[in-house]
């Protein structure tokens, strides 16, 4: 089985040209959302709303996969959404969430074979957060394992 990010993207036709060095994948806008303090422990980043759109036009794709290295033989993975915070965008972030799960228990397997111990659901919001920890809305988040909405995202 794949551990490296690399090598588990070439099974899949629709994403293997599509791994960027570094957070390349991610929207120039996007890209100061994240942030590593070691960048050589990035494997890469693929945009995988852009890359799947045209097989899944309809669908509530997720935007992000960031490859983080551990060890020389193995990455893990953070999945980052950049989305609006407001109370009614719970709901689009639980349809996303739901469909990235369903991909990645079919077309994307060799991406969830990399997750061991779950997905690593990381919401950057665009705007202001419409609602607080504790509230109705972040414990239907946490129940998915969404994170709840982080301005920037620390990866280690």
């Amino acid at each position: 089985m794949a551990a490296l990010l690399s090598d588990a993207i070439k099974k899949i036709p629709p994403l293997a040209d599509n791994l960027k060095r570094g957070l390349q994948a991610l929207r120039r806008s996007d890209r100061n959302a994240v942030s590593i303090e070691d960048s050589l422990k990035l494997s890469g980043s693929i945009d995988i709303d852009k890359a799947l759109k045209s097989q899944y036009p309809n669908e509530n794709r997720w935007d992000y996969c960031i490859g983080v290295r551990r060890t020389p033989h193995s990455d893990s993975l953070v999945w980052v959404e950049v989305h609006p915070a407001n109370s009614r965008s719970v709901s689009d972030m639980l349809a996303k969430a739901k469909w990235l799960k369903s991909w990645l228990k079919s077309s994307g397997r060799p991406l969830r074979v990399l997750c061991p111990e779950g997905l690593d659901l990381r919401w950057v919001p665009t705007g202001p957060v419409g609602f607080h920890r504790g509230s109705r809305q972040s414990k239907s988040l946490a129940q998915a394992g969404i994170g709840f909405p982080e301005r920037r995202i620390v990866l280690d």
